[in-house]
């Protein structure tokens, strides 16, 4: 139940654009020409849960639906709380104001990704455990492979249907509007990130990668490691990187990368094996 109109928790509206675009910079240092890419394009008010203090947003949780087989789920985003009320619990109230809503809508769970190592204890206080880990490989340990590998570019529109495709048939956890798998890809290549179709063997995949620095992030990959590999070794070369990280996946070494916490009693382990392609 929303507090009042000047302090509490609540649902955003279409006024609160300019605070949100604002909010999102001081939060996350990034110019409000950046800061507003997201929210020109997607800005679903009964999804955006807001923090008031007198009267002004001061703190936000984006929602955006998830699912894994049967499992219906929110991914919780670009969580924010203005750097001058931090440290008095405003993200917790308005945490479990979001998680009442989830309940309330039939949710299954929620995940999110840390933005940061010192982040997992404060969501593990909450109840969330890592689900998620990434693979980190550098280069000179990547076996070498006289394998057959293929690599070239992928439409977003292949991308698409091959992530659909293995969504339904293998355990992946991906967004379950169209809409939203659209411009997440949108959002990746605006942020130089590539799409690839890869051929190793006999056997075809996509995925998805960005380069930092040099590192080689990969996601969305619906292979086995034996042929994602090679691929990897070539792209990190092709892009000069010393390092790699893997998709995301439940990999008992991997570091810890993605959190999740279920809403029902009756669900155990986690929804899907690997995570699909998030806006991060």
């Amino acid at each position: 139940m929303q507090l009042s109109s000047m302090e509490g928790p609540g649902t955003a509206c279409i006024q609160d654009l300019p605070s949100l675009i604002q909010l999102w910079s001081l939060c996350f240092h990034e110019t409000e020409a950046d800061s507003a890419w997201f929210l020109s394009r997607r800005f679903v008010p009964e999804q955006t849960f807001v923090w008031r203090k007198d009267g002004n947003v001061c703190a936000v949780i984006y929602l955006i639906p998830v699912q894994a087989g049967a499992h219906r789920g929110g991914y919780l985003y670009a969580i924010g709380t203005h750097p001058d009320l931090q440290g008095l619990g405003i993200f917790g109230k308005l945490h479990q104001y979001v998680k009442e809503q989830a309940v309330a809508a039939g949710l299954h769970f929620l995940c999110l990704i840390p933005a940061a190592p010192s982040l997992f204890s404060l969501y593990g206080r909450l109840g969330y455990e890592t689900w998620y880990g990434r693979q980190q490989i550098s280069l000179t340990d990547m076996p070498q492979t006289v394998t057959p590998v293929s690599i070239r570019d992928c439409s977003s529109e292949d991308f698409l249907m091959h992530m659909e495709h293995h969504a339904a048939t293998a355990p992946l956890l991906f967004y379950m509007s169209a809409a939203d798998r659209q411009l997440v890809l949108q959002q990746f290549l605006h942020y130089e990130g590539f799409l690839k179709q890869c051929t190793v063997g006999h056997a075809s995949f996509v995925l998805a990668g960005i380069q930092e620095d040099d590192i080689l992030y990969l996601s969305q990959c619906n292979c086995s490691l034996n042929r994602l590999l090679p691929v990897g070794a070539a792209l990190a070369r092709a892009y000069s990187c010393n390092k790699l990280y893997l998709p995301p996946v439940r990999l008992q070494s991997a570091a810890p990368y993605a959190m999740g916490l279920w809403l029902t009693q009756d669900s155990a382990g986690l929804p899907a094996q690997s995570l699909g392609l998030m806006y991060t």
